[in-house]
């Protein structure tokens, strides 16, 4: 499978995560906070999508030092559930780079790419992290690897 097949097929589960993931905000919230209609492309402009670019960019950057003090408050609970060992994933010394401009957000998730570059690794590895709006903020509800 060539990279623009994988870089499609990659889109097509982003997309199906997306939807089930607002399915399941929308369900879990009682309809309380409705997820906004618009979709938001990589071109975001505006205070607000500007706005939680930088709130994302705060989580996902803060992940190596919350990680190693034992915090995974940045994790949705069931992501929690399914990254049970987080000092693995970005052990201490780890930097996350967030690549701002493949910002996507439908309503109340949201997703772009981030490169993490850990100690001691031969190589950086890139990531495709969906994230959820929850009250009290965006949280990491899944990742999947990107092939470069």
């Amino acid at each position: 499978m060539g990279q623009s097949a994988r870089r499609v097929l990659l889109s097509v589960v982003v997309a199906a995560a997306l939807a089930v993931g607002v399915a399941a905000v929308t369900l879990r919230a009682g309809h309380a906070h409705k997820p906004e209609a618009q979709s938001v492309g990589p071109a975001a402009s505006g205070t607000a999508e500007r706005t939680n670019i930088l709130a994302v960019t705060k989580v996902l950057t803060g992940l190596p030092t919350a990680f190693a003090a034992g915090r995974i408050d940045a994790l949705t609970p069931t992501a929690a559930e399914r990254f049970r060992n987080v000092r693995a994933a970005l052990p201490a010394g780890s930097t996350v780079t967030v690549a701002s401009q493949t910002w996507r957000r439908t309503g109340q998730i949201g997703s772009l790419e981030v490169t993490v570059h850990r100690p001691r690794a031969q190589a950086p590895a890139t990531f495709l992290v969906v994230l959820v709006h929850e009250p009290g903020g965006w949280k990491v509800a899944s990742t999947y690897p990107v092939s470069s």
